[in-house]
């Protein structure tokens, strides 16, 4: 099963989830700018909390990454 990757500003993974291919799953992000936290969740399930750094949301990038490190 693919791996979806999260990474923080220093492109660090900070967290490793199993996705189904090919089938519609949830994705969510919860962005506290004043407790400085970001939830991120797969389905359901609480994939990683990274520190939010800043005072803005700028952008969130979604990208598809295949195993041979084709976009």
């Amino acid at each position: 099963m693919p791996k979806a990757l999260f990474t923080d500003s220093e492109n660090e993974v900070v967290a490793e989830v199993s996705y189904p291919p090919g089938d519609w799953f949830r994705m969510e992000h919860e962005i506290d700018v004043d407790a400085g936290i970001v939830e991120v969740s797969v389905n359901g399930c609480l994939a990683c909390q990274i520190p939010f750094v800043g005072t803005q949301l700028l952008g969130i990038n979604f990208y598809g990454y295949s195993v041979n490190g084709v976009f």
